[in-house]
């Protein structure tokens, strides 16, 4: 099989959502969060954000994986590169996300526990600026979505969409911040990330078994600014 990786389409975006619900539907948080809502519900929660984003906010850039003899859709991804801020910008710690309220029949305070928490870390380590020291280049990336179809997982493609943002990133001598699930972790850390905090989430009180991890980690930049 062949494939090849393309800047990403607004008309693509519910492929995207279909491909995030079937890569995301293994995890045990997701039956957790959702409830019974059909998939025309998650879809519209899950994807009235980024499609906002997509449209507004042209520094976050969306890379599609095709399948070269079909054309189909097998993955994708989307980064947030550093920028110039302005001061609106400035006193927001974090980029929009656009989303609409959490559906009334999901597990509204299992998604608030989880947002909040992605959030925190976050606004804690994503440093969205790009400054400059002495001349050089300073700031950092974030990888929000990298979601591959579990029929295509394990052909190296998420490696592929990770490294147009980290050869990118070297360029511009960022620094790159994610957070991974269990599953995802290991590919993060052979790509040269590291871990520097992780949170939990206990899924007891819903029905799930223990608990949930999801590691923050880092990738520091490969040039680094002249002393």
């Amino acid at each position: 099989m062949a494939f090849r990786i393309e800047p990403a389409l607004y008309a693509d975006m519910d492929t995207w959502c279909d491909i995030y619900i079937e890569a995301a539907a293994s995890h045990p948080l997701s039956t957790l969060l959702y409830n019974d809502l059909s998939h025309e519900e998650k879809r519209k929660f899950e994807f009235g954000g980024p499609k906002e984003v997509f449209l507004k906010c042209p520094w976050i850039k969306y890379h599609k994986m095709v399948e070269v003899e079909t054309g189909k859709i097998v993955a994708w991804s989307r980064w947030h590169f550093p920028r110039a801020l302005n001061d609106e910008e400035r006193r927001e710690k974090r980029d929009p996300d656009y989303f609409p309220e959490i559906p009334k029949r999901a597990n509204t305070a299992l998604f608030q526990e989880w947002f909040d928490k992605l959030a925190e870390v976050e606004s804690k380590y994503s440093d969205r600026e790009m400054a400059f020291v002495r001349h050089a280049p300073y700031g950092s990336q974030f990888i929000n979505y990298l979601s591959v179809l579990p029929a295509y997982q394990r052909l190296g493609l998420g490696r592929r969409l990770l490294d147009i943002g980290l050869d990118e990133g070297d360029k511009l001598g960022a620094s790159a911040f994610l957070v991974a699930t269990e599953m995802g972790a290991g590919l993060y850390r052979k790509a040269g990330f590291r871990e520097i905090e992780s949170f939990s989430i206990d899924l007891r009180p819903w029905g799930g078994e223990g608990e949930t991890v999801w590691r923050s980690m880092r990738r520091e930049q490969a040039r680094r600014p002249s002393e």
